[in-house]
């Protein structure tokens, strides 16, 4: 089994830490709640991942608006916060229960962060390894 899957909008703002949890966490919960939404209905019913998986995925960000518009090169590494393993997090705990039964599953992760002057998204694979 492979599918692709893209979860729009940027992850900065919700995976950061943040000094007042209380005011943020309604913002994050809601943009959870629709990460979620947006990956049952991209999955369309189909059954769960099982046995080992492996997630291939690109995590793409807006530049900074402190860099000038035409010093700004499409697909160059994103060497800020949030961190990698942040972010695989994030993917993890959403798509978990929904995409595969659990984190014990996926036996393989190859991911990437990377400026795009397009829109900010996370386009990610997950394919079933053969045993």
């Amino acid at each position: 089994m492979h599918k692709k899957y893209v979860i729009e909008g940027d992850l900065t703002q919700y995976i950061k830490p943040f000094d007042d949890r209380q005011r943020v966490w309604d913002a994050i919960a809601e943009f959870r709640s629709k990460v979620c939404i947006d990956l049952l209905n991209q999955h369309n019913g189909s059954l769960l991942f099982t046995g080992p998986i492996a997630i291939i995925g690109s995590f793409y960000f807006t530049f900074p608006k402190g860099i000038a518009k035409h010093k700004r090169v499409c697909d160059i590494p994103h060497t800020r916060r949030p961190t990698m393993s942040s972010l695989i997090y994030f993917v993890e705990h959403m798509a978990s229960g929904i995409l595969f039964g659990n984190g014990i599953n996926i036996a393989s992760i190859e991911c990437n962060k990377i400026y795009t002057i397009g829109r900010a998204r996370v386009e990610m694979e997950i394919m079933t390894m053969d045993t």
